[in-house]
């Protein structure tokens, strides 16, 4: 049950770091905003997706690791609902910070995010600002990188977050995590293609670390992928719908 939680919460990552408009502790900086909205622009015009899922993880715990793989669908609709149907039969519906699970015997789950982002504004432009405060640490033609302090009962783990942005295609392609804990470090590298002129995240791949049940630190591997991409088809409320 709980790598099937780890599950879920990497299935969030892109969503976590993917959007949003910063403030500081004081007055927000105009240059965040325009940043951040020249990105919003391109990733708002994803309404909806279907996609083929393949996640590889790969806990390191007491000097053992082994890669765990779950593949399936996701769906994806604006602002603020996800589905995974894994090929296990499993499916988990995601919306806010509750995450809903039926395995295959139909057996219901019901799971709350504690110490994670504040997901109740939705995958949308208000998921970093309600999350973090920003600051602008670098900003050249080459590379511009934003520092985010948590906010109060945000990722109790983590000490602050660098985000990367690509100002040549407006991009955010890397973000980095540095947690309370000095033996951990965190790195995830973020993927696009594009869809019909779209610019679209196809990816992530890198290092981080969770806190298991018994407030033990573990690192942990991803490579997530998504294949045959799909957007903007119309997908229903109701198919995001679990029925309980």
């Amino acid at each position: 049950m709980k790598r099937k939680i780890f599950f879920i919460l990497c299935l969030l990552l892109p969503f976590c770091f993917g959007f949003g408009f910063g403030y500081t502790k004081s007055e927000p900086q105009p240059r965040i905003f325009e940043i951040l909205d020249k990105y919003n622009q391109i990733i708002l015009n994803i309404k909806d997706a279907t996609a083929d899922l393949t996640l590889d993880s790969n806990l390191f715990l007491f000097g053992c690791s082994g890669i765990m793989r779950q593949q399936g669908k996701l769906y994806f609709k604006a602002p603020d609902k996800l589905r995974a149907d894994t090929t296990d039969h499993n499916t988990y519906f995601v919306r806010n910070n509750n995450i809903r699970k039926i395995d295959g015997e139909g057996n219901k789950f019901y799971i709350y995010l504690l110490y994670s982002l504040d997901y109740s504004v939705g995958f949308n432009a208000n998921l970093i600002s309600a999350n973090f405060y920003l600051s602008l640490l670098k900003d050249s033609p080459d590379e511009i990188i934003m520092r985010g302090i948590p906010k109060p009962e945000v990722l109790k783990n983590a000490k602050e977050v660098l985000i990367y942005f690509d100002p040549k295609t407006n991009l955010l392609n890397k973000f980095e995590v540095l947690f309370t804990d000095k033996r951990f470090n965190g790195t995830i590298y973020i993927y696009y293609q594009k869809i019909d002129e779209l610019w679209v995240p196809s990816g992530f791949q890198g290092k981080t670390a969770v806190e298991l049940p018994n407030s033990i630190m573990v690192g942990m591997g991803l490579n997530f992928t998504i294949k045959n991409i799909k957007i903007n088809t119309g997908l229903s409320d109701q198919f995001f719908n679990p029925g309980f």
